[in-house]
């Protein structure tokens, strides 16, 4: 069952058509994924994230 601030998170970023990412920069989670997401957005390079869903794991959802 996932914690309500996910599905939440999860709700807003379906309804604004984003891709979500649980980040923290203190622990250096995610934090590299995003800049290669945004670098690869902004000047449409190829690059593939793989989605992570798994409970207890820093979320990746688009």
């Amino acid at each position: 069952m996932w914690p309500i601030g996910v599905l939440q998170a999860r709700t807003y970023a379906k309804a604004m058509k984003a891709t979500l990412f649980f980040s923290s920069s203190t622990h250096n989670i995610n934090v590299n994924k995003i800049f290669k997401f945004i670098m690869a957005k902004l000047f449409n390079l190829p690059w593939s994230v793989k989605r992570n869903l798994t409970i207890g794991e820093p979320i990746i959802d688009f």
